[in-house]
C-alpha cells in the first residue's frame, strides 16, 4: 500500500503523541529525513509525493523505539550543538541547548586572539571541548570524562571536527587523574539531578548514562566537590563556568559564597529564563 509522505508523517505523529512524546511532528520528520538520508527541508517540500516503500519498514522500526522515549538523538546517532552536528550514543548524556550558554560565557570571557589553557570536566561527547577549540583555535584543550566509554565517543568527535592537535582527552574522576597543571579556565556541566527527582523525562530516566545525571540527595554533591578542589588547579584570575540545574542558583551561590578563593562574577539564564551559568573567578591565594 502506498503513502504520501504527508500520510506517513501524521500516522507517525499520532503513534508518538499517543506515546507521550512532546513533539511528534518534528520527531517524525526528522526520523523520515534520517532514514531518507535527506535532511527535513527535503521531506517538507514533498508532503503530496509517494513515500518510497522500501524505506518505510525501516522507519516504523525507528517510529516503534521513539514510542518507547528512546531519544530521538540516539535514534539517529547525532546531535547538534552550536550549529555542529556531533555523534551519540547511550554511552553519553545528549548535548543540550541550555549548556550552549556555557561556551558563550567562554567566548564572552577570552577573544579569538587570546592564548589560553582550558579544561572541560566530564566532557561526555566531547561537544563542548570541541566547540571552544574551532572557536578559539590559539588554545589548548584538555576533556576529561570518568567513563572510559564517553572517552571513547569523545575521541570519535575530536577527530570529527579534526581539532586532534589541540584536544587532549583524559580519562579522570574530575581532577584525580591530571598532572599538576593549571588552567586559564575550567568549564564543567555537572550531575546535579536530586537522586530521589520525580520530575524526570522517561527519555532521560531510561536511557541517559546516570552518572552523567544524578548528584546525590540535593543534586549539589559533585559541584560541591568541584568548586572545593577546582581553585587549585586555576591559575590566579582564572574562571570557572559551571551549569546548574533549576532552582539551584541559591544554593550554588552559598556554595560559592563559603569558598574564599572563588568570587561570583555572572549568573546568566538560559532561553527559558532559568538561571543557568554561573561564571566564577578565583580572586583569593593562589593555591
Amino acid at each position: 500500500m502506498t503513502r504520501t509522505f504527508l500520510e506517513t508523517i501524521v500516522n507517525a505523529r499520532r503513534r508518538l503523541g499517543e506515546a507521550g512524546v512532546t513533539t511528534p511532528g518534528l520527531d517524525a520528520e526528522l526520523l523520515l529525513a534520517h532514514v531518507l538520508k535527506k535532511d527535513r527541508a527535503f521531506v517538507l517540500a514533498r508532503m503530496s509525493e509517494t513515500a518510497p516503500e522500501e524505506v518505510l519498514p525501516v522507519f516504523e522500526t525507528l517510529v516503534s523505539r521513539r514510542s518507547k522515549r528512546e531519544p530521538l538523538a540516539y535514534i539517529t546517532g547525532e546531535k547538534e550543538f552550536y550549529s555542529r552536528l556531533f555523534k551519540v550514543d547511550p554511552r553519553v548524556l545528549i548535548p543540550r541547548p541550555e549548556t550552549e550558554g556555557l561556551v558563550d560565557a567562554v567566548f564572552e570571557l577570552y577573544d579569538e586572539k587570546s592564548v589560553k589553557h582550558a579544561l572541560d570536566i566530564g566532557s561526555g561527547s566531547g561537544a563542548m571541548a570541541v566547540t571552544i577549540s574551532l572557536g578559539r583555535p590559539l588554545w589548548r584543550v584538555t576533556a576529561t570524562d570518568l567513563s572510559p566509554s564517553a572517552v571513547e565517543v569523545a575521541r570519535e568527535n575530536i577527530f570529527l571536527h579534526k581539532v586532534e592537535d589541540r584536544v587532549a582527552l583524559v580519562e579522570s574522576n574530575l581532577f584525580d587523574s591530571l598532572q599538576d597543571t593549571k588552567y586559564d579556565i575550567i568549564v564543567f556541566n555537572p550531575p546535579y539531578i536530586a537522586k530521589a527527582s520525580v520530575d524526570v523525562d522517561p527519555e532521560v530516566e531510561r536511557y541517559e548514562p546516570a552518572e552523567a545525571l544524578y548528584s546525590g540527595e540535593d543534586g549539589l554533591d559533585m559541584i560541591r566537590r568541584f568548586t572545593g578542589e577546582a581553585p587549585l588547579r586555576l591559575e590566579h584570575g582564572g574562571h570557572l563556568v559551571l551549569e546548574i540545574g533549576e532552582g539551584q542558583s541559591e544554593a550554588v551561590e552559598n556554595i560559592i559564597d563559603n569558598n574564599k578563593e572563588l568570587s561570583l562574577q555572572k549568573i546568566a539564564r538560559d532561553l527559558s529564563g532559568v538561571e543557568r551559568v554561573f561564571v566564577v573567578k578565583k580572586s583569593g591565594g593562589d593555591g
